[in-house]
């Protein structure tokens, strides 16, 4: 421990302490000034009037300086819940981040399988279609030569009903009556 001489408000002391010269002196200053400060107020104060008065001074800056400490401290806890509060929501929001980039993805993959499963759909329907028209060309062919056959035919039967109508009635009958007594 060292000694340190101090000089307050004119008396001077000595002081046994672990700290620093230089920090006793300042103290000594803010005990002098304050001192002064009452004195300058009121200049009929006495030495101890001056000092118990200072100490009470002090004492409320010393008060005064815990409260704003306490407060401080409290808004500090404050900011650290608030801090905490958002660290998790920011700890979810992420959470969910993540999980939304996975289900985009696995959208994304199931859009492409199903994008490439239209595509070979349009390709078996066109094929399908050109496989369709193919058959329909093939079956139209026999279809047409049945149809001008068919065709031939009527034409056939229209001339000889025609040659059947430009024959006179009575040979026919006379036709028709040998053939009828033929039969009997």
């Amino acid at each position: 421990m060292k000694k340190t001489q101090i000089d307050i408000y004119g008396r001077k002391y000595t002081v046994t302490s672990n700290y620093e010269e230089k920090y006793i002196d300042h103290l000594t200053g803010y005990v002098n000034g304050k001192i002064g400060e009452l004195v300058f107020k009121n200049n009929r104060l006495d030495y101890a009037d001056a000092c118990a008065l200072c100490l009470l001074n002090v004492a409320d800056d010393y008060v005064t300086e815990q409260q704003a400490k306490m407060h401080f401290a409290d808004q500090v806890n404050q900011l650290n819940k608030s801090y905490k509060e958002l660290h998790d929501r920011l700890k979810i929001a992420e959470a969910s981040v993540d999980e939304l980039k996975h289900a985009k993805s696995y959208l994304e993959e199931e859009v492409r399988k199903k994008d490439n499963e239209i595509i070979k759909l349009k390709l078996d329907l066109e094929k399908a279609y050109g496989n369709g028209n193919k058959l329909i060309e093939n079956a139209k062919k026999p279809i047409e030569e049945t149809v001008a056959k068919e065709d031939a035919h009527e034409a056939d039967l229209a001339k000889s009903s025609q040659i059947k109508q430009s024959i006179p009635r009575n040979k026919i009958d006379a036709k028709q009556k040998n053939t009828d007594q033929n039969k009997d």
